[in-house]
Formats: structure tokens, C-alpha cells, sequence
């Protein structure tokens, strides 16, 4: 089912806003950990994506508040947000600790000249 899965990490840092008409998709909130304490930030229920419903069927958006994953549901999710602004998540079949299945991570710097 990875191979259906479309793989798309939206930097947002704020409630995703309704767009009339769009596709949505349900939003899993991953266990995150990070390096700056504070309450962990508030997730929309869904999140408007600009495709089909079919390419999206089956997927879910694995959320960080920082980064929305989109890959199948029922994965498992795991996520880090640095001090220094960079995040990251990863979404897998089994467990996100040490991953040797297949898996989809997403990687988030804000630090510029540096790839994401």
C-alpha cells in the first residue's frame, strides 16, 4: 500500500484553513517530541488536500503541528521538533523507533542552504 501512498509534508505551523470544495483527509496527531517544552499546538480534525478524492483514498495525514505527512492509514507515527525550528517525521508500518520495514519520513530545516 506504500506504493499508493502519495507523500507530501506541508510546513504549517497554524490550523489548516477550510478551501471550499477541496478533498480532506482525517488528521492523525503523532507523538512528538521536543526540544523547546511548551503545549503541543492544535490540529485541524481534517486537512484540505488539492487532489482527487480517489488518490487520496486510504490516507491519512500524520501531523507534528510543524509537518502533515500524508501515507496510509494506519501507520505508525513518530515526530521531533528541535529548538533550533527544524522537524521531522516518520510513518511506518511498525514501530517508528528503529525502522527496517518500509517507511516515509519527512525532514524540515529552517536553517537556509540546508535540504529538506
Amino acid at each position: 500500500m506504500l506504493a499508493k501512498a502519495i507523500v507530501l509534508a506541508l510546513a504549517l505551523v497554524a490550523i489548516a484553513i477550510p478551501v471550499a470544495g477541496a478533498t480532506t483527509v482525517p488528521v492523525v496527531r503523532c507523538p512528538t517530541t521536543y526540544g523547546v517544552a511548551h503545549a503541543p499546538p492544535r490540529l485541524p480534525g481534517r486537512l484540505p488536500v488539492s487532489a482527487s478524492a480517489h488518490a487520496v483514498a486510504g490516507l491519512d495525514a500524520y501531523a507534528s503541528g510543524v509537518l502533515f505527512l500524508l501515507a496510509p492509514h494506519g501507520m505508525n507515527c513518530h515526530a521531533v521538533v528541535g529548538a533550533d525550528g527544524s522537524a521531522s517525521i516518520v510513518v511506518a508500518a511498525a514501530s517508528t523507533s528503529h525502522v527496517r520495514q518500509p517507511g516515509v519520513t519527512a525532514y524540515f530545516a529552517d536553517t537556509p542552504g540546508t535540504a529538506g
